[in-house]
């Protein structure tokens, strides 16, 4: 399994490349300021995957043999407590930014923002990723909590920027990093039970057959809700994220702000047409979310 794995990230490597750095670079995404360096960071996060895949996949074959009966419940409880762990540990997405003494007045203004809104601001650390893109996320639960921005996010007006920490703060209230993480267990779990019913008996006594075809049912099985399910609800939460920013107070003008600065740095789709959209796009056109917001203000649903 290792072995393989390897085998596919060599294959694969052409294709992040061209897509992680190329077209980057033609779009003029790249930050020159950044001392991030991306093959560096590939190989680092390819490694960190590889042994955590392989050790999940060295597990799941052990307890198909040694609990033949029960191996899907087993297996599944296991996945499930690894990607909790995964949730729980709060992991920078990239090498960690010291903001300065120099980010003290901006820090202090978005602060002074949030609170004008009755908001609180949360933990807040900084990460490098080498673009001129926006980005971030919620790591860890609990007192580990904290939310993950890209460094980019200093080149932005307090206001907005307190905007875009609204939107994460809506997403946090709204339990989407639960929803998404139960649906995903859930979906893991019933793929297991699926293998288990059409995956031949003597598939199953042998450790390595068992990890081989549990890969191909789950790879299909995953697929399917890449395709169907997980797009529509990621559609969804990106909705109501943006809806926050409204619910918290910021104006109508001020959102769209927000939503203006996400297109001219990050470069989404401004419209697709609706199958396209539909079809492996968790994320809405931006137009779309534009007019939800002009909608939801004017009093719509």
């Amino acid at each position: 399994m290792l072995l393989t794995a390897l085998v596919v990230c060599i294959i694969q490597l052409p294709f992040d490349f061209f897509g992680g750095r190329v077209i980057e670079g033609n779009f003029r995404q790249i930050d020159v300021n950044s001392r991030y360096n991306w093959g560096q960071a590939y190989l680092l996060g390819v490694a960190q995957w590889v042994v955590l895949l392989t050790v999940a996949g060295a597990l799941v074959g052990w307890i198909g043999v040694a609990f033949p009966g029960n191996w899907p419940v087993i297996a599944a409880a296991t996945v499930m407590l690894l990607a909790f762990a995964q949730l729980a540990i709060p992991i920078p997405p990239g090498p960690y930014a010291r903001p300065g003494v120099a980010r003290k007045p901006w820090m202090e203004q978005v602060r002074a923002e949030l609170t004008r809104q009755k908001l609180v601001a949360p933990k807040i650390a900084f990460y490098e990723h080498g673009e001129r893109s926006l980005a971030g996320g919620w790591s860890g639960v609990g007192p580990t909590r904290m939310l993950w921005v890209a460094r980019t996010l200093w080149e932005v007006a307090p206001r907005t920027t307190a905007a875009l920490i609204a939107r994460e703060l809506g997403h946090l209230r709204m339990g989407h990093r639960w929803l998404s993480f139960f649906s995903t267990v859930a979906w893991t779990v019933f793929g297991f039970i699926l293998a288990n019913m059409i995956l031949p008996a003597r598939w199953q006594d042998n450790a390595a057959s068992l990890v081989f075809a549990l890969s191909a049912v789950m790879s299909t099985w995953c697929w399917i809700s890449l395709l169907f399910v997980f797009p529509a609800m990621g559609r969804w939460q990106v909705y109501s994220a943006d809806a926050a920013m409204l619910e918290a107070g910021f104006t109508l003008d001020e959102a769209l702000a927000a939503l203006n600065l996400l297109s001219e740095r990050n470069k989404p789709d401004e419209t697709l047409p609706p199958g396209i959209a539909f079809v492996f796009h968790p994320i809405p056109p931006m137009k779309a979310r534009r007019d939800a917001l002009v909608k939801l203000s004017e009093g719509g649903v």
